[in-house]
């Protein structure tokens, strides 16, 4: 029961729910719950998608940078052994 006015009159109106409140918030909160885990699961499959491609990406400087350094000492050794090579034939 609860009061209908704020006058002397003393008039009530009566309320009643087919379900308790706290069962009826539990039912919604169990209506939403399974969107919301999909919502979640989709958000989540993006993140590691990402930070799959993040990685895949990351391994792939990576073998870039190893690859241009050994190109760099190839050139290195290269360029010594042309230098010898030049010395050499002047020197004869």
């Amino acid at each position: 029961m609860a009061p209908f006015s704020d006058d002397a009159n003393g008039e009530y109106i009566a309320l009643s729910w087919q379900v308790p409140p706290q069962q009826a918030v539990q039912q919604q909160a169990l209506q939403f719950l399974p969107r919301v885990a999909e919502l979640a699961g989709g958000r989540l499959n993006n993140l590691l998608g990402q930070l799959h491609r993040d990685e895949v990406v990351q391994e792939q400087y990576h073998a870039f940078a190893a690859t241009q350094m050994r190109h760099m000492e190839e050139l290195r050794v290269s360029m010594k052994r042309s230098k010898r090579l030049a010395n050499r034939s002047n020197a004869c």
